[in-house]
């Protein structure tokens, strides 16, 4: 099977899956760039009935902990003053987070519903950095995805969590990120294919080796600084995230035209 990432045809079967409960699917690991991907995913349409799924309990707690680590990465090493777009927003929750903490973020997805911050979606704007969260594992073609990002921010900020090819997992019981109950998340990165993309496509990584991850044109001065940012412990970050919030002043209020009245 050709790899959707490298192109090549070492693609090789690694084991089978059941998707949805009914459909026996081939996944296939990569020997020349390490993608684990689905066979062509016949069953997109039915998976995405909803854009939300009934599995997807930790949409809240996932988000408030996404905004609390990536407000220090942007005030620190990006400034508090540029316009960030969320792509793959949802329903808009992450973006109404970094608004609260005072950042002008914008709201961009093609398939759900802009609930939590209507109003600020993406209208060409220039945009300092695009944040990507759990979307690369969703995309049947994840390298044109990267190429339209990269024609709005030269930097893309994104979550997705990495296997390791010295153990690669052989279905649900060794991992649960493969979600076979839902059937959306056909695409499976190793840091060796990040490694892959960066050069292919000219880009420099950033990862903190497990599930956060950044590409950017840009050189990036301050790597130590990030990989400490992306990768401490929440208990670590509270202080800064505190801090943070502290210099900041948050959109709430001027967001809804109640700037400056009492409450």
């Amino acid at each position: 099977m050709n790899c959707t990432i490298c192109g090549s045809n070492l693609a090789e079967p690694a084991f089978t899956g059941r998707i949805l409960a009914k459909y026996d699917t081939g996944y296939f690991h990569c020997r020349e760039c390490g993608h684990l991907q689905t066979e062509s995913p016949f069953w997109l349409k039915e998976a995405y009935e909803s854009a939300l799924t009934l599995n997807d309990t930790g949409i809240i707690s996932r988000n408030t902990a996404l905004a609390a680590r990536i407000a220090p990465v942007l005030y620190f090493l990006f400034g508090k003053d540029h316009t960030y777009l969320d792509w793959g927003a949802g329903y808009g929750l992450f973006v109404r987070l970094m608004r609260d903490t005072g950042f002008d973020f914008r709201w961009h997805d093609q398939y759900a519903q802009n609930l939590f911050a209507r109003g600020f979606e993406y209208h060409q704007d220039k945009i300092e950095l695009i944040t990507c969260f759990e979307v690369f594992e969703h995309l049947p073609d994840p390298l044109a995805q990267l190429d339209e990002m990269l024609k709005t921010a030269d930097t893309i900020l994104f979550s997705t969590e990495l296997y390791s090819e010295k153990n690669i997992p052989a279905g649900q019981q060794d991992w649960h990120y493969f979600a076979p109950e839902h059937g959306q998340h056909i695409s499976f990165f190793s840091i060796r294919t990040l490694e892959y993309i960066a050069a292919k496509k000219n880009l420099n990584l950033v990862s903190n080796n497990k599930n956060l991850h950044l590409f950017s044109r840009n050189p990036l001065k301050h790597n130590t600084t990030l990989r400490f940012l992306l990768s401490a412990h929440r208990l670590m970050l509270i202080p800064i995230n505190e801090y943070v919030c502290r210099k900041m002043k948050s959109r709430t209020f001027s967001d809804s035209g109640l700037s400056g009245k009492t409450l």
